[in-house]
Formats: structure tokens, C-alpha cells, sequence
């Protein structure tokens, strides 16, 4: 984590020193006349983006099992954890300008993780267990530029998730378990978007997501069984996962 957040500082000072430099030399070329903000910035902007997804919540997620309980058919399986670390992110985004300060926009990204965990009980010799996850976000966000580059954000995600957890040779029952399960979450970001040519610009963000707001499940009455996306090791309920995603882009600007 140190690492990550020494590079997101770096890439910080880096971009505060192409922004300086690039005021500098629109002033000059201005002859010092003030440029209006709906000037300064482009009306729609688009482009693609790819970055780190760190996993926050629950801790399920990142703590690496060494035991397991009963399978349940959700993501964890049992297991005490999943072992999931820091994994990439790419997608696309698009902003469009209908205020002087605000844009509004819409983001499709893709990411994954999948883990191998060998585990044991008291009763059952070890088992080894494949567990993936992928994960389909479609965002709808609004911007407020509290400078020319510099913004804030938040949106509302549409999260589609996809689980399949294989054990091979398991010695419990049969628990190879494929499941999508749809959510809605909440996003908030901090972000940069800096000017590099006249009509393309590198947009640098941080961005917290609730994937799993709305729409959780946690039995199923019908087989009294778990359909949460990962429940809480031990019990049926579903938990909330959070994400921290730092990423790159280019955008371009159409007029």
C-alpha cells in the first residue's frame, strides 16, 4: 500500500508541474487576457482509462485462508478468506459540459481477481480451492471542476458481478458454484484532468466504490441456502464491498 500511495503522490506533483507549465504558456500566448472557464475547457470529452483496484472491504476478501467451515454458494465458499490482492482495471469514459462548472458523464470498466487457496479443517483433509471473480461496472457520474483541471465526483454504478469457485478432488459435497448477482453501488473520486496536446488531455483519479449498496441478498427461502456475493465468514449475510481505484487516462476532446 505505501508503494501504491508513493507513486499516486509522485504522479500528483508531476501532473501539479505540466499544469503549471501549461498556464504558463496559455497566458503568454493570450498576451495576459483571462480566458473564460467554458473556454478553458472542452465540451465533450471521451477516452479510455486503466488502473489499480485495491480491495478495502470486508476483510474476507484479503486475508489469505488457512481454515474453512460448511460451503456456502457465495464467492467465499466457506473459506476464511479469499486471498485477493491489488488487481488492474481498464475502461472507458466519456464527460460532457452543460455547465460552467459541472459536467456530467458515464464510465463502462472491467476488472477481476482470482485466487488458489489450500485449506483445512479438523474433519476433512485439505482442500484446494479456485475462486474468481469478475467484475462489470456501468456508471452514471457528475463532475464539479473547483478549478480549470482539478475536480470532485460522485456517481451511482450498476454492478454486475460474475463468481465461479472450483474444488478439485474436494472431499466435501460437490461445491463447483457459478452465480451473476446484479447490485447497485455509489462512487466518490478526486481527480485531475490535465491538458497535454490542444484537444487531448491525461486524466489522473482516485475514486472509492461502493460496489454492493443496494440489492444484497443473504438467504434464499426457497433452499435455505446463502446468495449473497461473498457472505461474512460463518453466517449467511451478504457483506459490503469496497474498492479503491486509482486510474490513468487519456481523453480526447471533439471540438
Amino acid at each position: 500500500m505505501k508503494m501504491y500511495l508513493k507513486i499516486l503522490t509522485s504522479t500528483l506533483f508531476i501532473l501539479i508541474y505540466i499544469q503549471s507549465n501549461y498556464l504558463l504558456s496559455q497566458t503568454n500566448k493570450e498576451n495576459n487576457r483571462a480566458v473564460p472557464q467554458t473556454d478553458a475547457i472542452y465540451k465533450i470529452k471521451y477516452g479510455f482509462f486503466g488502473g489499480l483496484n485495491m480491495p478495502l472491504s470486508p476483510e474476507e476478501m484479503t486475508k489469505i485462508p488457512k481454515i474453512y467451515d460448511k460451503s456456502t454458494e457465495s464467492l467465499l465458499n466457506g473459506l476464511e478468506g479469499l486471498g485477493y490482492k491489488t488487481t488492474y482495471i481498464i475502461g472507458f469514459q466519456g464527460k460532457f459540459n452543460f455547465y460552467p462548472e459541472f459536467w456530467a458523464g458515464g464510465n463502462f470498466a472491467y476488472t477481476s481477481w482470482l485466487s488458489k487457496n489450500s485449506c483445512f479443517n479438523d474433519s476433512i483433509p485439505t482442500v484446494n480451492s479456485e475462486n474468481f471473480l469478475s467484475l462489470f461496472t456501468f456508471g452514471i457520474n457528475s463532475f464539479y471542476y473547483f478549478t480549470d483541471f482539478f475536480y470532485s465526483g460522485v456517481g451511482v454504478d450498476i454492478n454486475l458481478f460474475y463468481v465461479n469457485v472450483k474444488e478439485n478432488d474436494s472431499k466435501r459435497e460437490n461445491i463447483d458454484f457459478v452465480n451473476k448477482y446484479t447490485r447497485l453501488g455509489l462512487n466518490l473520486m478526486l481527480g485531475a484532468d490535465i491538458p497535454i496536446f490542444k484537444k487531448v488531455s491525461f486524466d489522473v483519479s482516485v475514486k472509492a466504490q461502493l460496489t454492493n449498496l443496494l440489492g444484497m441478498q443473504n438467504d434464499n427461502p426457497e433452499t435455505s441456502r446463502s446468495v449473497a456475493i461473498i457472505n461474512q465468514y460463518g453466517s449467511p449475510q451478504e457483506s459490503h464491498i469496497i474498492l479503491l481505484l486509482i486510474n490513468f487516462g487519456i481523453m480526447f476532446s471533439s471540438n
